[in-house]
């Protein structure tokens, strides 16, 4: 079953459907970032995707443009910050970063950059994460 976070009544009600993407059998995500070594750099808002991708559905799909490839985790993470504003700006989120387009490492509640995550690899769990790297600049 699909999983609609977008589609809930209040901020609660979304937050049950997070939860319930734990549990599910496949997980459709993106990153923000690609190092040429293959680690998946993803800054958050809730934690709810970092979670997803670290731990929970028993299969995870990445999918991301080849615009997200960077040179190592560093590089990722300056991406990662460099293209949150577009996303805060995109979701309504009014952060200093919306009016500016740079990043302001603000304290606010409405901040979209709360947990940071870098997956090196998924030994433990072989095949679990798989990644589609399409040709060509896909979102942020």
């Amino acid at each position: 079953n699909y999983i609609d976070r977008y589609n809930q009544p209040d901020f609660e009600a979304m937050c049950d459907k997070y939860r319930e993407g734990l549990s599910a059998d496949y997980f459709v995500t993106s990153t923000n970032a690609i190092t040429k070594n293959g680690e998946l750099v993803n800054i958050d808002c809730t934690g709810n995707r970092v979670a997803a991708m670290a731990f929970g559905p028993k299969n995870v799909i990445v999918i991301a443009g080849t615009n997200k490839v960077v040179r190592d985790i560093n590089a990722g993470i300056v991406r990662a910050k460099e293209v949150a504003p577009l996303n805060a700006k995109r979701i309504g989120h009014p952060t200093p970063c919306t009016e500016d387009g740079k990043c302001h490492d603000c304290v606010c509640q409405q901040r979209i950059c709360n947990i940071t995550s870098i997956i090196h690899n998924c030994y433990k769990w072989p095949g679990r994460i798989t990644v589609i790297l399409v040709p060509e600049n896909l979102g942020y």
